[in-house]
């Protein structure tokens, strides 16, 4: 009678490989024909676990973003166009297939834009794919490092002039849109988050203006979307004298509602909101040009208001500026103050940091070249001062008086 055969080790009765591996306090078990085998298809299981393979095989980035929207706090309403990006370039890839050649390639489309769009372009990426790699989806972040593309403007956006300020605090009342302004200039507030402001959540005896709403334009008209579950989205402002003054003006009985109505004291639409911001430009215009505010007939626009007046051998001024440039200023005076990016983050509303940090930089390089013009154009003037005498005028740096 032969003796039975004897069993490697780990071996199983039919004849296969066990290894074990417990993995996050769960016991597995691998088989093979070999003991090789069978560790194999553990390192493998590890793996795949380790970039999230076994937990959602086929993932695809749209799938993604929504339940990366569903979980963590994003304001959807203000980033809805990036979000839509994102889904049309690289919605139907694999999560774990996206390489950072396919977000390059998805970037380019804001190159010739707005530097402001393209980031924000880039934080969204960097969030969702940044969630994506903590959640172990993919083996490493495609999104880190991402530069800006090529051909993105600057400057689009321009801080206003101190006469344009001094302009609309001392005339904001002669057009029902002056308000519009006074908020967007004094508190930094976005277009949607002006046309959302509600009476409720103004506190003229605290002086305190919390945003918790924003209106999102859909087709002509704003739909109101609580911001109430993103950190960076709510917040609170503090309201200036000339800011509370303009809140105050408006009369007690009329403080319900929303803060900003059109002409006709309805809620704003994306025409009424385009129709007042003109009329707040024209009757601007007018100030500066020494008309009266309001006057009867048929409308004229500026353009045939400039030719007319160049006919007559004189020149019209217009006032342009746009609303955004409103919130641009109040982000300079915020950099002129001194307010560091941290709080000044936290007063525009800017989920990314990085956002406030790229308009800090791009003013102090601003400032740089205006002090660069200012010293050339000064030295050049010295230096043509002292040869058309013969001589050249000494430099004279005053002392220090520290």
């Amino acid at each position: 009678m032969s003796e039975p055969k004897k069993r490697r080790q780990f071996e199983r009765a039919d004849g296969r490989i066990c290894v074990t591996a417990r993995i996050e306090g769960k016991k597995h078990f691998f088989y093979g024909q070999t003991k090789a085998e069978a560790q194999r298809k553990r390192d493998e299981y590890k793996a795949a676990r380790t970039v999230g393979l076994k937990l959602s095989p086929g993932l695809s980035v749209s799938r993604w973003v929504d339940e990366w929207l569903r979980v963590y706090d994003v304001d959807q309403a203000q980033y809805r166009p990036y979000l839509e990006r994102l889904r049309a370039d690289l919605g139907s890839l694999p999560i774990n297939a996206v390489t950072e050649a396919h977000l390059v390639m998805s970037l380019k489309h804001y190159a010739g834009k707005s530097a402001s769009a393209a980031t924000k372009y880039r934080s969204i990426l960097g969030r969702c794919f940044g969630k994506a790699y903590k959640n172990r989806l993919i083996p490493f972040n495609p999104a880190s490092d991402l530069e800006l593309p090529k051909g993105t403007t600057e400057g689009t956006h321009r801080a206003l002039e101190r006469w344009e300020v001094e302009l609309i605090l001392d005339h904001w009342q002669d057009h029902h849109a002056g308000l519009w302004a006074m908020l967007m200039l004094l508190a930094g507030l976005r277009r949607g988050e002006m046309v959302a402001l509600d009476w409720a959540n103004v506190d003229l005896d605290k002086r305190l203006l919390c945003v918790c709403q924003t209106g999102v334009r859909v087709s002509n008209k704003f739909e109101i979307a609580d911001r109430a579950k993103t950190p960076a989205g709510i917040r609170f402002l503090p309201i200036c004298s000339r800011l509370c003054e303009a809140l105050s003006a408006v009369p007690e009985n009329r403080r319900t509602g929303p803060v900003c109505l059109s002409q006709r004291g309805t809620l704003l639409s994306g025409s009424a909101f385009t129709r007042g911001w003109d009329g707040f430009l024209l009757a601007m215009s007018r100030v500066l040009n020494g008309e009266p505010v309001h006057q009867q007939g048929r409308r004229v626009d500026l353009e045939k208001r400039k030719q007319k007046a160049e006919a007559e051998g004189r020149s019209y001024q217009s006032f342009n500026v746009r609303p955004h440039d409103l919130r641009h200023t109040f982000a300079t005076i915020l950099y002129d103050s001194g307010t560091d990016v941290k709080t000044a983050s936290y007063l525009l509303g800017h989920a990314d940091p990085r956002i406030t940090l790229d308009i800090y930089t791009h003013l102090t390089k601003e400032r740089e070249r205006r002090t660069a013009a200012t010293l050339t154009g000064f030295l050049d003037a010295w230096q043509t001062a002292g040869s058309q005498t013969g001589s050249q005028t000494p430099l004279i740096i005053p002392s220090n008086p520290g």
